[in-house]
Formats: C-alpha cells, structure tokens, sequence
C-alpha cells in the first residue's frame, strides 16, 4: 500500500486529482491540440487552392501571350506571302512590291520556324551563331527597299486598273492604268512598313526604360 508521502505526489492538496498542465507543462491541452489540426488543416487547403487558381491564372496569360507572339511573327509574315502571291501582276506602278512582300514573309517564316525548331537542338558557338548574320543584313537592305518602293510611290498609286483613252467619252477606249496598284496591297505593305518601325520604338523604349530603372535602383558602389 503506497505511504501518504507517495500519494501526496499524485495528488494536489485538496485530495482532487492533478491537472492536465501540472502533470506535462509547456504541453497543449486536448481541446486546443485539436483546434490546432483543425486550422492547420484548413491553411494547407487553402493555400492549395489560393496556388491551383494562381496557376491557372499564369498558364492562361502565357498562353495568351504566346498567340499574341505567334500572331505577329507567323500571321503577318504568312498573309505577306498570301497578298503578295495573289496580286503578282496587279501593281502596274511598281512591280516589286508584291515581290517585296514574298520574299520578306518568307525570310521571316523560315527565320522564325528554324529559331522555334532547330534553334534549341544546334550547338551554340560562334560558327552557327555567324550563319544568321547575312540573312539578317539581307532583311534589313531588303526591307529599306521596301520603304523606297512604297514610300515613293504612296501618294501617286491608283486603285483604278483601267483608264479612259481619249478625250471623247464615245471613241475612248479603256486603256491599262500607268499607276494602277491593287489597293490592299499597297495599303498592306504600307501597313507592315510602320508596324515594324512602331515595334523598334516598342524596343528602343523599354531599353530606355529599363536603363533607367537601372541605373535609378543601382547601390552606391561605396554603400
């Protein structure tokens, strides 16, 4: 039978059993163990969730992002091949326009496919990275002719394939228009024209931008 002096240990001074924290202190009761599970259990899930939905969010702007790309760089370049094939002879002012549109859709198609489907496979040193160099050159001389063809020839094209020859209305004859141009081809090769130099203002000023905001946050070199 255990002496007074044992059982004083297990029990408090009024004869009531111990209390929970007396017996494990620093210890959580029960009730609070579970309302801990609880709230952790329900932070978990909604973190999940808060992450599920935010990338979700992320994989639909990249994909919009991606059409925006793949839009600019493959649809123009391609409706240039289109507009430009189906109107090869119809640009009596300046037949190299049509031409023009051909040949810079379809450098710019293939530069883009070989960038998407060959660029990450092929080796990256210096003898494939010269390769690009002349073709670039060739876009850029081929695309100020471009300018000069167009620009040259803006304000005097007609959209009129057949004019009248004669200066009586009843023994003229219909003649074919000196300055005649398929509109949408004119009007398409113009548009390309300043596209493309919105897009290199586009890039200047980000440079700008970012070179600001660079040297703006850039720490003291003595701090």
């Amino acid at each position: 039978m255990a002496s007074s002096e044992e059982t004083g240990t297990l029990t408090s001074d009024g004869g009531a059993p111990p209390s929970y924290g007396s017996l494990f202190p620093g210890s959580l009761k029960p009730n609070q163990i579970g309302r801990q599970f609880r709230s952790t259990f329900t932070l978990g899930r909604t973190d999940g969730e808060a992450s599920g939905s935010g990338g979700l969010l992320q994989c639909c702007c990249a994909c919009g992002s991606l059409l925006i790309v793949l839009a600019v760089f493959i649809g123009i370049p391609i409706a240039m091949i289109a507009i430009g094939a189906i109107n090869l002879g119809d640009c009596e002012i300046e037949r190299l326009i049509p031409i023009w549109l051909i040949v810079m859709g379809s450098v710019q198609t293939a530069e883009v496919v070989f960038r998407v489907f060959f660029h990450g496979s092929r080796k990256e040193d210096d003898d494939n990275q010269c390769t690009w160099d002349p073709v670039a050159c060739f876009v850029f001389a081929w695309f100020i002719c471009g300018n000069v063809w167009v620009f040259s020839n803006w304000n005097d094209y007609s959209p009129m394939q057949y004019v009248l020859n004669g200066t009586n209305s009843t023994n003229a004859t219909e003649i074919v228009n000196s300055h005649y141009c398929d509109d949408l081809t004119m009007k398409f090769s113009f548009g390309v024209i300043m596209l493309s130099y919105a897009m290199i203002g586009a890039c200047m000023c980000c440079c700008c931008v970012a070179a600001a905001c660079f040297l703006c946050f850039k720490k003291p070199t003595g701090a």
